[in-house]
């Protein structure tokens, strides 16, 4: 059985533009929160021709990939993510989103692949694996 893994929002962005992507083996799955923030990006663009690209993709991405929600035990997790980041001496900088998808992550045991590790840094249980941005040059 292969590894199941969740793509953070950042990923999901950068698909198919990545110099290292998610490994292809893996069964890949967003959590509800990504499809939440790509939901808000197809509502808030500047036209309708930017709209329909938009939710073109986030169609396409849903027909690839499952969607992890965020449950019982994501919102147990999410108190374990905030008092690991307080204990690394971060607060305010993460973002609330990243916790809820870190959350999500640790809460039903998938490994994170995002673009912005440090985001995420200080969340002690969390099997993040940074990959490069693809505007990084390398």
């Amino acid at each position: 059985m292969s590894a199941r893994i969740l793509l953070d929002t950042s990923v999901v962005i950068h698909l198919g533009h990545l110099a290292q992507p998610p490994p292809e083996e893996a069964e890949a799955a967003v959590s509800a929160l990504t499809v939440a923030e790509i939901e808000a990006g197809i509502a808030t663009a500047a036209d309708d021709r930017e709209r329909a690209l938009r939710m073109e993709r986030l169609e396409k991405m849903l027909a690839d990939l499952a969607v992890v929600p965020f449950d019982g035990l994501a919102a147990r997790a999410y108190g374990d993510v905030v008092a690991a980041l307080r204990r690394s001496g971060r607060r305010e900088r993460a973002r609330t989103m990243d916790l809820l998808i870190a959350a999500t992550a640790m809460a039903h045991g998938l490994s994170l692949y995002t673009v912005n590790a440090r985001d995420f840094f200080g969340i002690d249980g969390l099997d993040l694996h940074p990959l490069r941005h693809p505007d990084s040059g390398g």
